[in-house]
């Protein structure tokens, strides 16, 4: 943050509590803005997947399934708190989207990617461990 107040990209101020630490309020710029505009013109690429647990069910043949099963039930809780998160963000916030401002209409497809996402990862790890939880019956 510092560095985008230097950079005049952003202002803040300090605004006092009482007994707790000073909270501080920042405002975009017009300089600010102008930036973001540009960014936000710009072509990006998609970002490539870089993901731990990946690579550990590509190698996970060399140890016991259970070893991995039990990392795929942490990542499933992980995923299901996340969703519930965001669940609770969609009842709140944007019970009607149709009605949202245009920026509200923004954060809400934000949202929705985050809620397709996390949906993606748990229905993946359903999917891997009912396929190990076979291979281990059998």
């Amino acid at each position: 943050m510092a560095k985008l107040e230097d950079q005049g990209s952003i202002s803040s101020e300090s605004i006092l509590q009482a007994g707790r630490p000073d909270k501080r309020l920042y405002s975009v710029t017009d300089l600010g803005e102008q930036h973001l505009k540009e960014w936000i013109a710009q072509p990006c690429e998609p970002t490539p997947i870089k993901d731990d647990l990946l690579v550990k069910i590509f190698a996970s043949h060399i140890v016991p399934k259970e070893i991995i099963l039990a990392e795929l039930e942490n990542h499933q809780k992980a995923h299901q708190k996340k969703l519930s998160t965001y669940h609770n963000l969609e009842q709140h916030y944007f019970q009607n989207p149709q009605e949202l401002p245009e920026s509200g209409k923004f954060q809400y497809l934000t949202l929705l990617n985050g809620i397709s996402y996390e949906t993606h990862w748990l229905a993946w790890c359903n999917q891997v461990m009912e396929l190990l939880n076979q291979t281990i019956e059998k």
